[in-house]
């Protein structure tokens, strides 16, 4: 199996991503997480690391919890990242979790 390339993210972002899986114990950022943040740009990807950093410890998956953010305050870049991801081929069970923060998260702002 084909193994895919790594997201780069700009230098600060990768230290922010450094210092919260530091501080709390998370494993690295999955791929599909990557791609959310290099979608919204530098500064909007700083503005969701901190509203992580600065807020109660990750209860789940830091990855899942960077997309669920994403999807919060950017849904239109989410949408495009997932729509694209979705197309590559990756793990069916990667696919399914991405899928599933992101429509969890477009359903709660529509219902609210």
């Amino acid at each position: 199996m084909e193994r895919r390339q790594e997201v780069t993210l700009p230098e600060q972002v990768e230290m922010i991503i450094a210092k919260i899986c530091n501080e709390q114990s998370q494993p690295p950022v999955k791929n599909y997480a990557r791609s959310v943040l290099a979608a919204i740009g530098e500064k909007a990807s700083i503005d969701v690391l901190m509203r992580i950093s600065s807020s109660s410890p990750i209860k789940t998956s830091f990855s899942g919890y960077i997309s669920y953010l994403v999807g919060k305050y950017y849904p239109n870049e989410a949408s495009s990242v997932i729509t694209a991801f979705n197309f590559q081929s990756s793990p069916q069970s990667q696919k399914s979790q991405v899928t599933f923060y992101f429509r969890t998260t477009i359903l709660r702002r529509t219902v609210v």
